[in-house]
């Protein structure tokens, strides 16, 4: 972990920084340092770069500092020099104080640019739009994220139509960044003119791109907008490039929804084949078990994940996963297993004004199986009970009927004569009422 800095710290370095780079204006490398040196340069940049976005901020300090030694106003040194300290401390405010009493002794595009990207940390756009726009004119920050800055401002401050010009210059410079596009697609997404054209524009690239990451975030936009079809065949052509779960799951997804289950079961195991514990896959997977009752090792390998994690994202899911378990115990002929699991399942009601019928029933035939005879008598009861005063449709008729002629029989094998009897007479009226609705 990198060691944060205190204001103080901040402070002094930049007072050292200052006389330092007092001291080094003096000392101008010499004319003659010729193309090697310019080599040394563009090698010492790059590897600026790739230490900050490595998330090594200690190194991308120390080189900046390094770089401005020989060459004090290289434009990206003094950039990644800011945003370096910026990564290394927790106190966004100290440090735009800092720039702040500095930027008028020191004015230039890469202080404007700090100072606008520190505004936006604290969430006040139209004070980073005046130091952005600032800093806008200069062509080598062009290529170093302004017109993204400027647009992410401008969203944040509900403009869309200036967000949407500086988003599409940004992508003009980065054409493989995805984190504009997704910034892009985040602004535009609820004004359905804008989406047209973004999507069409993501089309269009897509077409003639063979990057699989883009083409994979592409179907995976097309899908959250329901173009599922155009979200199958970018990701089919990125899987076709190299095999990779955001494709695989994508593809299934879009399947599921377009109601074809067997190719999204198809393309499902194989993104789990890659990612088996990632939980947008489990959850999917879920669903598609409720509707085939098929347990296969993948769908018993989604419920345990489920039943299993702690995570916030599967705890709505728990009475589905209790339940499947439950069903796939019943078709392995282990009904006392079953009952636990159904329990559970009927557990997950336990806060709510819901009566769960659907698993009443399904552990009454458990119980019955398991031959918890009183068990299964009173799962049945309390479905009728829950019942008693909704409109008898004749499909729910059909249901009543069922339920009692099950009643009937456990308490036959129970031996309660009476409770027999008065269910016959239930019964009775029940197939009247059923004879009325035909």
């Amino acid at each position: 972990m990198p060691k944060k800095l205190t204001l103080f710290s901040l402070y002094m370095g930049e007072r050292k920084r200052r006389v330092f780079m007092n001291e080094i204006e003096l000392e101008k490398v010499s004319s003659d340092c010729g193309l090697q040196q310019k080599e040394n340069y563009k090698d010492l940049e790059k590897s600026i770069v790739n230490s900050f976005f490595s998330n090594n901020f200690d190194d991308s300090l120390a080189k900046s500092i390094e770089l401005l030694k020989t060459d004090p106003e290289n434009s990206l040194a003094k950039q990644y020099y800011i945003l370096s300290l910026l990564k290394l401390t927790s106190d966004t405010r100290s440090l735009l104080d800092i720039l702040l009493s500095t930027v008028d002794s020191n004015p230039n595009p890469d202080v404007y640019t700090s100072i606008g990207i520190l505004y936006l940390q604290l969430n006040q756009p139209v004070d980073a739009l005046q130091y952005l726009l600032k800093a806008k004119d200069n062509p080598v920050l062009y290529y170093q994220g302004i017109n993204y800055y400027i647009g992410t401002a401008y969203s944040m401050l509900n403009d869309l139509d200036n967000a949407e010009i500086f988003f599409y210059k940004a992508i003009d410079f980065e054409p493989n960044n995805l984190k504009i596009y997704q910034t892009l697609f985040s602004a535009v997404r609820f004004n359905s003119e804008k989406l047209q054209k973004f999507l069409e524009f993501l089309q269009q690239r897509a077409e003639q791109s063979f990057d699989i990451e883009f083409l994979s975030f592409t179907a995976k936009i097309f899908a959250q907008n329901s173009l599922f079809i155009e979200a199958i065949n970018y990701a089919k052509k990125a899987s076709e490039y190299k095999p990779n779960f955001d494709s695989y799951y994508t593809m299934a997804y879009s399947y599921f929804k377009l109601n074809q289950i067997e190719s999204a079961v198809e393309y499902l195991k194989k993104a789990f084949d890659i990612k088996p514990d990632n939980i947008d896959a489990n959850i999917l997977m879920l669903y598609i078990t409720s509707l085939l009752q098929k347990f296969d090792q993948y769908a018993v390998r989604a419920i345990d994940f489920i039943l299993n994690s702690s995570d916030s994202q599967t705890l709505v899911f728990k009475d589905i996963a209790f339940e499947l378990k439950a069903d796939s115990l019943m078709q392995n002929d282990d009904f006392t297993q079953a009952v636990d699991y159904y329990t559970k399942a009927i557990e997950q009601f336990a806060d709510t004004d819901t009566a769960p019928i659907n698993l009443l029933i399904k552990r009454s035939l458990a119980n019955e199986k398991a031959k918890n005879i009183n068990d299964a008598i009173n799962d049945i009861e309390l479905v009728l009970d829950s019942v008693k005063n909704q409109e008898d449709s004749q499909e729910f008729i059909g249901i009543k009927i069922e339920l009692i002629d099950r009643l009937i029989k456990l308490y036959a094998a129970s031996g309660d004569t009476k409770r027999v009897l008065e269910l016959a007479e239930v019964y009775k009226q029940a197939l009247n009422a059923m004879e009325l609705e035909i």
